[in-house]
């Protein structure tokens, strides 16, 4: 996973460079490179959630949302 999260980070750093040379935000090649990181940092994740601590991260996930939407209700629009 380490792999695919630096790639992504180079990729994110890449544009960052070209943004602040040029002005230019993200081209299809890149926004369709950093989709496909990210999809596989979330592949890595899901199934290390699964395999390593036999959680199913979709419903710890909207555990988690309703605790924040509970906690930070006056701070939501």
């Amino acid at each position: 996973m380490a792999s695919e999260v630096g790639e992504f980070y180079n990729l994110v750093g890449k544009v960052t460079r070209k943004f602040k040379s040029k002005g230019e935000f993200l081209s299809e090649k890149e926004w369709k490179e950093m989709k496909e990181e990210l999809v596989d940092i979330f592949i890595y994740i899901i199934k290390g959630a699964a395999e390593l601590f036999n959680m199913n991260l979709e419903e710890e996930y909207l555990k988690k949302m309703k605790l924040n939407e509970d906690r930070f209700r006056e701070f939501i629009k």
